[in-house]
């Protein structure tokens, strides 16, 4: 293969994930939205008030900023330095 060659399939890599990234997305936003549209009915309800939705209201916004993340040109998750925690949980997100 002579590097034009390589450079041709590699673009095509790149399109084709870049294609991928959107879609996900996509379908990341679309599910904080419904979570959002459910937050709004639940704070409705009589047992509403023991729920705090500025903390809800902080990982949503989280989830949706790491999703915007990933449509960009250094995705999380591609950089080798990025050391993943294991002890991650909801409750330390916001």
């Amino acid at each position: 293969m002579t590097q034009e060659e390589i450079n041709a399939e590699q673009q095509g890599i790149n399109d084709g994930q870049r294609k991928i990234n959107g879609q996900l997305c996509r379908v990341d936003w679309m599910l904080v939205e419904v979570l959002r549209l459910l937050r709004v009915e639940i704070k409705k309800l009589p047992a509403a008030h023991q729920l705090d939705f500025e903390r809800i209201d902080a990982v949503l916004t989280r989830a949706y900023q790491t999703s915007a993340a990933v449509a960009e040109i250094r995705p999380p998750g591609c950089e080798p330095t990025l050391v993943v925690d294991p002890n991650w949980t909801i409750e330390r997100a916001a």
